[in-house]
């Protein structure tokens, strides 16, 4: 089960101690802030952060299109070379994350040949 929208700290103690099963923490913007620790004490499972991912990358993509107006071209210089090292870096870190690669090998173990081929020889390989 997963305790969502609760008000305090004392409603999530409750909670996790009268509900006779895994419990985990969902914080919404109306719950407290708890630490992992606290969550721990208090005997939770899990603490689950499903919309902070992509507020995050919200964030992200918000300020990236506002530099690329204000810069140009040399916004997306200064990306590239500020994570140029980074796990998801480049294209083939983001395929890499997808498990585009084992499609692709998947595709060559079951699909004929001829589909393969068709399906990339207009394409830019992916």
């Amino acid at each position: 089960m997963i305790a969502d929208a609760l008000m305090s700290k004392e409603e999530v103690e409750l909670v996790a101690k009268k509900v006779k099963a895994s419990t985990g923490f969902h914080p919404t913007g109306v719950s407290p802030r708890l630490s992992i620790e606290e969550c721990q004490e208090m005997g939770l499972a899990a603490i689950v952060y499903p919309l902070s991912p992509l507020q995050v990358a919200a964030v992200a993509v918000w300020d990236y299109l506002h530099e690329l107006k204000e810069k140009g071209t040399k916004a997306q210089i200064e990306f590239e070379e500020r994570v140029k090292d980074h796990p998801l870096g480049t294209l083939l870190g983001i395929f890499n994350l997808t498990g585009y690669s084992e499609i692709q090998r998947y595709e060559k173990e079951f699909l004929p040949r001829e589909e393969v081929i068709l399906k990339y020889e207009k394409s830019l390989g992916v």
